[in-house]
């Protein structure tokens, strides 16, 4: 039997060049099973490392914040950012609790984890931050001398923060709070950087003016170099009051409310001037808000009467805010409170858009706006609300209508009108200037000899305690001089022990403020007019100061009494 055909193929012999390619691709290969090793043992690290990162969130005081950064480390892929969120943490905690005995290694572990992200990222300026700032804080919460004689190791780290956060507040905050710390220590080229710091941080940040404000006062040299940071903003003027009320710093606190009432002046012109360009260009709905904010943001006092007549007259038809409501009625209150002794300080129309503006109002309050205003229809309307107007509510209205219609000669309805004035405010000088000036026009003797004779009453030099009349916190009373005098005097009864600031308005304006106690009198220079005057008390920090008697002082110069 023949054997089977045999084909023998002959191999060609592996070549150097092959074998070294097969060794590239075993060491590709294994480079490939180490890499996913890596990477799977790097991931079982993270996993672990952000499973410790959550449990060190959850040891601290939780709140919202704290809820908020356990969930963003739970679903953060880089370590570095989760080691951020948990230093930052662990330092703002130790920020807003009260020291314990766990807030030193918290604040050492916000180190470590800050040093880690610097090594990973050298240029991250939250890490920088925080390593500056966990330093400073945990040398500060031991007392630790190195926050003076190594004061490079929190300094340097925050100083290359504030140069790389493009301009962000935190890490400016952190080297401030450290700086005014050590005040004491630093060199008088240290001091003046920081002045400038403040006051660049107190003009950009207003979270910065809150929080460093008090340490501020606290260090600088006197008062005129500590205001001369201030910011001319009346916010700031505002903060800058809470404090000295808080001390009881009483001088302080006038000058500050000084500057605040000059800022505030400034910042509704600036509003004012804004609103009508904003107007001219067609913006109306930013006009008219810049306008309302004007009504709103000014005291009702004569200094800002002409601004806000201003934007009133501005301010284009339109619904307002009803939270700005109650801030327009006190400036139609105020305005009214003076008509009672013949002072109206808004023209008929300002007046007018003032009363719409405010909206639905009590009948006696909105017929004499409606009046003053000259607004016949919505007065007719606010009287037929109430048709008895004997009640003390409608007196003002009365006696104000009375004068009206003595104007237009229609004496019978004037003195149907007055006779409907309640009994309580017979006892006023513009009743009786009513009474004595339509006994003039009606031509009867014996009654216009019954209003002289009261006037002449009315007509003194000193009133009593028990004349005073509260409206809320404000203290006022009317008086009728029977002399011109060159200022008043008011005797003080109680006042808070620690002392108070009052301040002294004279026919709606505010004439002066000062410092008082219990028992204090107060002399006021002021040109006094023979005349009936409103005088107001009213305490601007510190409680409640009840005034006592008032007098005149001596007369004025070229007074024929003098």
């Amino acid at each position: 039997m023949d054997s089977p055909l045999r084909i023998e193929i002959p191999l060609s012999p592996k070549t150097p060049s092959d074998r070294r390619a097969g060794l590239l691709r075993l060491a590709v290969i294994a480079l490939c099973l180490v890499m996913t090793f890596w990477a799977l043992a790097g991931l079982v690290r993270w996993r672990a490392e952000r499973t410790e990162l959550v449990e060190i969130l959850k040891q601290i005081q939780v709140g919202d914040s704290h809820q908020t950064a356990i969930r963003r480390v739970s679903f953060e892929r880089t370590s570095h950012h989760a080691r951020l969120i948990v230093a930052r943490a662990l330092v703002y905690d130790v920020l807003t609790t009260e020291p314990n005995a766990t807030s030193v290694d918290r604040l050492t572990r916000a180190h470590d984890l800050a040093r880690e992200v610097l090594v990973e990222q050298p240029n991250s300026w939250q890490a920088s931050m925080l390593l500056g700032a966990s330093t400073y804080l945990e040398w500060s919460l031991r007392s630790d001398r190195r926050l003076f004689t190594s004061a490079p190791d929190w300094e340097r780290p925050l100083l290359k923060a504030v140069a790389e956060a493009d301009g962000k507040p935190e890490p400016r905050r952190f080297l401030l709070s450290a700086y005014l710390e050590t005040w004491a220590a630093l060199s008088a080229e240290k001091k003046a950087l920081t002045r400038d710091l403040i006051e660049q941080a107190f003009r950009d940040d207003p979270d910065s003016l809150a929080r460093l404000l008090p340490i501020w006062l606290e260090v600088a040299e006197d008062l005129s170099s500590a205001l001369e940071v201030i910011p001319d903003r009346p916010a700031a003027w505002q903060l800058l009051k809470r404090d000295f009320a808080g001390t009881h710093e009483w001088d302080s606190f006038g000058l500050a409310h000084t500057r605040y009432l000059d800022a505030l002046e400034r910042q509704l012109t600036r509003n004012l001037d804004e609103a009508g360009k904003r107007l001219r260009l067609g913006d109306y709905y930013n006009g008219r808000t810049m306008c309302l904010r004007v009504v709103v943001a000014a005291p009702p006092d004569g200094r800002f009467a002409a601004l806000v007549a201003q934007a009133l007259e501005l301010y284009p038809p339109g619904l307002h805010g009803l939270s700005s409501s109650e801030a327009l009625r006190k400036w139609l209150l105020w305005s009214l409170e003076l008509n009672a002794v013949s002072i109206d300080p808004f023209s008929s129309h300002v007046l007018s858009r003032l009363t719409d503006a405010v909206g639905e109002i009590e009948p006696p309050i909105g017929a004499l706006a409606s009046l003053i205003g000259e607004d016949l229809y919505q007065t007719k309307r606010y009287e037929k609300l109430e048709p008895a107007k004997n009640a003390p509510a409608w007196a003002p209205f009365l006696i104000a209508k009375t004068q009206r219609l003595i104007d237009r000669q229609e004496l019978s309805l004037a003195e149907e009108t007055l006779a409907e004035v309640h009994r309580s405010a017979r006892g006023r000088a513009s009743y009786w200037l009513a009474r004595q000036r339509l006994a003039r026009a009606t031509g009867d003797l014996v009654d216009l000899a019954s209003a002289d004779r009261e006037l002449a009453d009315l007509r003194a030099e000193e009133w009593q305690s028990h004349q005073w009349r509260w409206r809320g916190h404000r203290a006022s009373i009317e008086i009728y001089p029977e002399r011109a005098a060159s200022g008043i005097e008011i005797q003080l009864g109680e006042a808070p022990g620690q002392g108070a600031v009052v301040q002294v308005m004279w026919d709606g304006t505010a004439i002066t403020h000062m410092p008082v106690r219990a028992q204090e009198t107060l002399e006021i220079e002021w040109e006094v007019t023979p005349r009936p005057h409103q005088l107001e008390l009213r305490s601007l920090a510190g409680g409640e100061v009840y005034p006592g008697r008032v007098l005149l002082l001596e007369s004025s110069a070229g007074d024929p009494a003098s």
